[in-house]
Order: C-alpha cells, then structure tokens, then sequence
C-alpha cells in the first residue's frame, strides 16, 4: 500500500494505493488499518475494509461490536436494516 498526502485544487489530499494483495486480504475479511498521525494529519485512524455487499459489511461490523451509536452510510441507497440493526442509519 502506499499512502500520501498533497494538495489539490486548494484542498488538503490523504491518498492510498493499494495493491492486488491488499486488495484480496480486504475480501478475505483482513481489515487495513491506517493512523493518520504518521503522515502528519490529525489523529485519526482509519478502518479500511471489504465484503460481497455493503449491507453485509455493516452486519459485520454491528456484530463485531465495532460501532455504538453509530450511523453507516451506504452510498448506493439506504440500507434496509433487520430486526437486530434497528439502530443503523444512512447519512
């Protein structure tokens, strides 16, 4: 993966590249993870991810315990949630 930062049209630029084996490791279900702190941005950190859908992503991460109060934004269109992910959202 690569990572960068720049500037264009005026505006400040975060860039990641990833790779063929970046990419078949995100549909294997093994997240990436990126700090932005080590590229000089705020601290923040970042959750890349992959899945057949992104309904089942968001599943996934409900499950996980990975989000509280969180809202999922699904850009195709609203995500339709089951009787367990009554408190996900589109945004």
């Amino acid at each position: 993966m690569i990572k960068f930062t720049g500037m264009r049209d005026g505006k400040p630029l975060l860039g990641l590249g990833l790779s063929r084996g970046n990419c078949t490791k995100l549909l294997d279900g093994q997240p990436i993870v990126i700090e932005c702190g080590e590229l000089g941005l705020a601290p923040l950190t970042i959750l890349l991810m992959g899945g057949e859908t992104e309904e089942s992503m968001a599943v996934e991460l409900l499950q996980g315990g990975a989000l509280h109060g969180a809202v999922i934004r699904v850009d195709h269109g609203p995500l339709h949630p089951g009787p367990e992910e009554e408190h996900v959202g589109t945004g």
